[in-house]
């Protein structure tokens, strides 16, 4: 996905939910200002849906998981921000109106060579912040590697590569853990 800045328009977090009840696109926000979403490449897609499928394979019945469609916020301070994670789980309750989400204890991230280093960097970053957050995967769709940061490990990076790479996730205590497969993740991407 790649990320357009709005020209000349800085919002409060209020503000930049109702501007954007009326947009087409979806934004996301960081520092007042907005940032229009484009599309992604088949790939990136692919891997998303696959994510998605596990996660709901696995957390379905105790938690619930998004796919792109629906905001995480993240409070830093004064500095209100507003992403749109490729996925998401959450096993808190929340609100069929809600506009977004701030206690994520997933969070999927499917990188693209114009979002690479918001993901690796700004992403990881603020999405560490949420108390809620438990784990946060960065997926690369052009070969098998799959970055996992977790609270459970201080944060440290971990690495999994391979198709036959089986990489724990777990949303807290009283929640079931799981394990994404590697080749689940790439179904349908390579060839």
């Amino acid at each position: 996905m790649i990320a357009l800045r709005q020209p000349d328009a800085v919002f409060s977090f209020a503000d930049y939910l109702a501007w954007e009840e009326t947009q087409t696109e979806r934004h996301e926000f960081v520092g007042g200002v907005a940032y229009a979403m484009t599309g992604g490449k088949q790939g990136h897609h692919e891997v998303t849906a696959n994510a998605f499928a596990e996660l709901r394979r696995i957390y379905g019945d105790h938690c619930r998981v998004y796919s792109q469609g629906f905001k995480v916020r993240v409070r830093l301070g004064l500095d209100d921000r507003a992403y749109y994670p490729d996925v998401f789980v959450t096993c808190q309750p929340g609100s069929p109106d809600a506009l977004y989400n701030e206690l994520p204890c997933i969070v999927v991230e499917v990188l693209s060579d114009s979002t690479k280093r918001v993901d690796l960097g700004e992403k990881l970053e603020s999405y560490t912040q949420l108390a809620s957050l438990a784990n946060y995967l960065v997926i690369d769709p052009n070969r098998s590697l799959v970055r996992v940061w977790r609270r459970a490990t201080g944060w440290q990076e971990e690495t999994f590569t391979g198709l036959d790479a089986c990489i724990p996730v777990q949303c807290g205590e009283g929640f079931p853990d799981g394990v994404l497969n590697s080749a689940a993740l790439y179904r349908n991407v390579f060839g």
